[in-house]
């Protein structure tokens, strides 16, 4: 069908393009902090070799958790139910 045509013909025409370490930073933010799993940036520093220390706003990160918008439980970060509605800010005071 040209339905199908049409997929095939756009997908096999795009280039793969990976992400590069801040990249993979913010789709975890993205991802990770909404759902009750949470981030656990030791894990990401390890297995991705991302510098999280030089991406990441500590002190940004401790103000929001004292705001009650973040949460920290067994070693991982996730947006508490206030947090939720202000994600994308959230997201953009983590990274420096």
């Amino acid at each position: 069908s040209s339905t199908n045509q049409w997929l095939a013909n756009s997908f096999s025409k795009k280039k793969k393009r990976f992400l590069n370490k801040e990249e993979t930073l913010i789709e975890f933010l993205i991802n990770g902090l909404k759902t009750n799993i949470g981030i656990d940036f030791d894990f990401l520093a390890k297995r991705y070799k991302i510098p999280i220390k030089k991406l990441l706003n500590y002190n940004n990160i401790m103000l929001l958790k004292n705001e009650g918008l973040l949460i920290e439980k067994d070693k991982k970060i996730f947006l508490s139910t206030n947090g939720r509605s202000v994600q994308n800010t959230i997201i953009t005071s983590i990274l420096i």
